[in-house]
């Protein structure tokens, strides 16, 4: 049996199926743009990282641009400062000290009296021979007018001359003895120690005094024989004593030892100080540095930015596009902070000064200073900031 059609069957399903396919159409819209944004989302995480990556990679390091100056080449030695004359005071007579008229630190001038021997006994002896010599002057001054009216013989006159002779002489030895009662000073200068006490009896072997003259102050430095060739006479030398202050002290080579000691294979020099101000003492400990050259318009760099591999000295430099380069110096002077060089490094070129620990040839770097002097250091340091910052907001976003 044959069922007639019926339009009214299908329709329902004529109406649904535009409704479907607008459906699969959005649905495969979203899954596209879901992938495209994915897709995006992985590229900008990829770039994160990569940027990431290459400033981790980067070295960070302190520069500063290379400059010229004057150095000096010294040879550093330490001594001890003394004085050019140092004396010990002795008496040339026996005696008990009677009275001391200076103490040690006091200043004293050549013939100045140190010391008073008891002299009562000298003094009598001086007076007994001076009564002597004056009795003898009046017997000839009589013989000599008897002599000229031939009343005596030139014999007697001879006698009387002899003896006049000799009461002068016992005078002159009563007075001597007197004068050396009295110790005085030989030299002018400063009293370092005084070795006697009042009262005491002293002989002829037992020093009294120590006298120095600081006018005149000196350290003797042993020199080692390889630096004799970089020395000579009237060389300026640079003295430091911290016991008497910062201020360094000016001196000049006095004196060089023409021999060397076989023991110690070392030379003798003596330096003299200028000390206007009286600041040193002698027996103070100081350092010495002989000024043996001067160069005025050296390369100069600081020691903090080398590197010691062996045998050979290194550094770098950064060029502008930021890449360190290695170079081997070859040295020339050098004082405490600096050295100068001769090869390996140019007047201007940007130096490492922190940071060369951790470099190779042509490692990319990251300058981290800011240096007024450094035009390099300017422009590279915002960069590095800005790189920083890019790859930050990267992570944020991510």
């Amino acid at each position: 049996m044959s069922i007639p059609f019926n339009g009214s069957v299908r329709r329902p399903w004529t109406r649904r199926w535009p409704v479907a396919l607008l459906s699969a159409l959005f649905l495969a819209i979203l899954v596209g743009c879901s992938a495209d944004a994915k897709q995006e989302g992985s590229e900008d995480k990829a770039e994160g990282e990569k940027k990431d990556s290459l400033s981790s990679r980067l070295v960070p390091v302190e520069i500063t641009p290379v400059s010229r100056g004057r150095i000096h080449d010294y040879i550093r030695l330490d001594g001890v400062v003394a004085t050019e004359s140092q004396i010990e005071v002795y008496s040339l007579v026996s005696g008990h000290v009677a009275e001391l008229r200076v103490e040690a630190g006091d200043r004293v001038s050549a013939g100045d009296t140190l010391l008073v021997l008891a002299d009562e006994e000298i003094v009598l002896e001086v007076e007994r021979t001076s009564l002597e010599m004056q009795q003898a002057e009046r017997d000839w001054e009589r013989l000599q007018q008897l002599a000229d009216k031939g009343l005596v013989s030139p014999q007697e006159l001879d006698q009387s001359r002899t003896a006049l002779d000799r009461a002068t002489l016992n005078w002159k030895t009563a007075r001597l003895a007197f004068e050396r009662s009295r110790i005085t000073a030989p030299i002018a200068g400063v009293v370092s120690e005084r070795l006697v006490s009042i009262g005491a009896w002293i002989q002829r072997s037992n020093p009294l005094f120590r006298l120095l003259d600081d006018r005149e102050l000196i350290a003797e430095l042993d020199l080692p024989e390889k630096d004799l060739a970089r020395i000579r006479p009237n060389l300026p030398v640079e003295v430091e004593a911290r016991a008497a202050g910062e201020d360094p002290f000016r001196g000049w080579i006095k004196r060089i030892s023409p021999v060397v000691d076989p023991t110690s294979g070392t030379i003798r020099v003596t330096v003299g100080i200028e000390d206007p101000q009286t600041r040193l003492r002698s027996g103070m400990y100081a350092s010495f540095a002989i000024v043996a050259g001067t160069r005025e318009n050296a390369v100069l760099i600081p020691k903090r930015s080398l590197l010691y591999e062996r045998n050979r000295v290194v550094a770098f430099v950064v060029d502008d596009e930021d890449k360190a380069h290695r170079r081997v110096l070859q040295r020339g002077f050098e004082d405490e902070e600096r050295i100068e060089v001769l090869s390996g490094i140019d007047e201007g070129e940007q130096l490492v000064l922190v940071g060369q620990n951790s470099l190779k040839d042509k490692s990319p770097v990251r300058v981290i200073n800011e240096d007024p002097a450094s035009g390099l250091a300017d422009a590279k340091a915002p960069e590095a900031g800005t790189e920083t910052a890019d790859a930050g907001n990267t992570d944020s976003a991510e």
